[in-house]
């Protein structure tokens, strides 16, 4: 199958780098409708078949970014928690740089193998990693070895699990190079078994990456990559 990751359009807590993710969430501004709607054109510049499904979170920013991908293909959009953002506990809505590093360097820390680590108030790696899963195999039972199927999620979740779940993305990728907002991430294959061909609307080859990066080391830079803000023009 081929299984696109898409990631929400902007909303006001990415720009003020608010570490939004409880249920209901922000919705889209004005740049985040039209990063949807923009979308559909990447969709066809990426040459990508048209989807049997089409799968959201819980939030409301994720249901305003698949409208336009209902609308153009003429799909009802299923809703999961399980596509939810990694949860901030404790850290919700913090926008000061010791919470974000910490929620930063909590998912540095599954990456590197301690998913028994909990995030304060929130879930676990592991936890965390099963209910993505989860989501990925009932979309894939749905559509079958030859469909494609869109999840709408969030810009930590697509970074944390396609590092987890696919030898294409690699640490250094995943830890330096945007989500961008409303950005396509592209696998092939089947639960289990995927392989990256799209990392945020490119092909995964086309990234330049310092592969000697081997830990997230905590940076405005670097925050603003992992979390998505306004300025993610990264090579």
């Amino acid at each position: 199958m081929k299984l696109v990751l898409m990631r929400h359009g902007q909303t006001n807590a990415n720009i003020s780098g608010a570490l939004d993710t409880a249920e209901p969430g922000a919705p889209l501004n004005p740049e985040g409708l039209r990063q949807a709607r923009a979308a559909l054109k990447t969709w066809e510049q990426l040459h990508l078949p048209d989807p049997q499904l089409i799968v959201t979170s819980n939030l409301i920013r994720t249901h305003q970014t698949a409208q336009p991908l209902e609308e153009r293909f003429g799909l009802t959009r299923v809703q999961s928690g399980d596509a939810n953002e990694v949860q901030a506990g404790k850290l919700e809505m913090a926008t000061d740089m010791t919470s974000v590093e910490q929620y930063v360097s909590t998912i540095g820390a599954w990456m590197q193998g301690d998913t028994q680590v909990r995030m304060e108030g929130g879930e676990s790696g592991a936890e965390t990693l099963a209910r993505f899963n989860r989501v990925v195999a009932v979309t894939a039972d749905k559509v079958g070895a030859d469909g494609c199927a869109v999840i709408v999620a969030h810009g930590a979740i697509i970074r944390y699990w396609s590092y987890m779940n696919t030898p294409e993305i690699t640490f250094a990728l995943a830890a330096t190079k945007p989500v961008s907002n409303a950005s396509l991430t592209v696998f092939e294959g089947e639960p289990g078994n995927f392989s990256a061909r799209i990392w945020s609307s490119r092909p995964v080859g086309d990234w330049e990456v310092d592969e000697s990066v081997t830990e997230l080391r905590p940076s405005k830079a670097l925050l603003d990559k992992v979390l998505g803000t306004p300025q993610e023009n990264a090579k």
